[in-house]
């Protein structure tokens, strides 16, 4: 029931995660939802009357930290995205089949709770399917080893921690 309820409230979350591109439409190609990610929201600090302000990653408008959404992007950059959302904070991957294996598939949620570059502020979930060779298209759920999302996060966090030292000049 737990996970039912799980998965209710991330279809909910991503069917209307879409962010817009600069023409005002719904972006159409992985590279479109990637482009808008990052437009919308790193390295532009928040326009207010005209004024552009900048506050070290710590976006009060949009309530993420951009060192942990850049780092998230560049982490998930070999997997086709299905949505981006700055203002929520939840990068959702489609499925990946890596090239040495036909039977295999992947797939990423990174979900940003906060504005602080915390670990408590970063959940990252990867998915794990595999095909039998006989059975055609039918995919099955395997387990992923906790030390894996553990793992993904360390190197995001890592990442952006790399990223605002840089942006601060050092």
């Amino acid at each position: 029931m737990k996970n039912l309820l799980r998965l209710i409230i991330v279809g909910l979350l991503s069917g209307c995660a879409g962010n817009v591109d600069k023409t005002g439409g719904t972006p159409q190609t992985t590279d479109d939802v990637r482009e808008a990610a990052a437009g919308n929201f790193l390295g532009k600090g928040i326009t207010i009357g005209g004024s552009r302000e900048y506050n070290g990653g710590e976006n009060a408008y949009l309530g993420i930290n951009s060192y942990l959404w850049q780092a998230s992007l560049d982490a998930v950059q070999a997997f086709p995205l299905r949505s981006a959302d700055s203002n929520g904070g939840m990068i959702i991957t489609e499925w990946q089949t890596p090239p040495e294996s036909s039977n295999e598939r992947l797939k990423v949620d990174i979900h940003i709770l906060g504005k602080k570059l915390t670990p408590a502020n970063l959940r990252v979930r990867v998915f794990r399917q595999t095909r039998q060779p006989k059975s055609g298209s039918s995919w099955t759920d395997v387990p992923i080893d906790k030390s894996t999302n553990r793992s993904m996060e360390d190197t995001i966090l890592t990442n952006a921690r790399k990223l605002r030292i840089q942006a601060l000049g050092g």
